[in-house]
């Protein structure tokens, strides 16, 4: 049995690094390159990579080339993806470059600062106590994006809540820990 899940192409853009930085019209056209890559890499059984490289994600969405010399041009593109699907890519950007506004994606909110990791790796360990006691893997109790959803509901003073990925008996059983955690200052590990 095939075990993973099948990832929506149209939201592949949300993990695309510094999407953050991006305005909503640029986003749209990430969502639109990022979409057609996850696309084409199953059609392909290809790599991602081998289809656009990560790393030419976002200059493409910011800059929007309109030929082929300038996207030849953009951060680590591959010549050979130039070749084959240049004139493709330059389509969609275009296309999705035209997008109203009411269908472009919200902006992404920023990741949490570095000093965050503290306040992560205290409610891992909440996780991972709970997770030994229903022996459990501790990767199965809680997911890192919702112990940053939950960070960021309050980061750094509060008040927190606890996001909607914490649900059903995992809200019942460590909700209350993980905030009580969050209310207890100065336990930085």
């Amino acid at each position: 049995a095939n075990l993973r899940r099948e990832v929506d192409p149209y939201e592949v853009y949300r993990e695309a690094k510094l999407a953050w930085k991006l305005s909503r019209a640029q986003l749209a056209v990430l969502r639109e390159l990022c979409a057609w890559r996850e696309r084409e890499a199953r059609a392909r059984n290809l790599p991602r990579n081998r289809i656009v490289r990560e790393h030419s994600l976002w200059p493409l969405a910011k800059t929007q080339p309109d030929n082929l010399a300038a996207l030849g041009r953009i951060e680590d593109m591959h010549p050979r993806t130039v070749r084959h699907d240049g004139e493709f890519l330059l389509e969609l950007i275009k296309t999705a470059g035209t997008l109203p506004p009411e269908e472009w994606p919200p902006a992404l909110p920023e990741p949490l600062p570095i000093d965050a990791a503290g306040s992560i790796k205290r409610l891992r360990a909440i996780g991972q106590q709970y997770a030994e006691q229903l022996d459990m893997a501790p990767e199965l109790m809680l997911r890192k994006k919702t112990l940053e959803a939950l960070l960021k509901s309050g980061y750094p003073d509060g008040p927190y809540q606890l996001p909607d990925s914490l649900r059903g008996w995992r809200r019942e059983l460590m909700g209350q820990a993980l905030l009580d955690s969050l209310a207890t200052p100065g336990e930085q590990s």
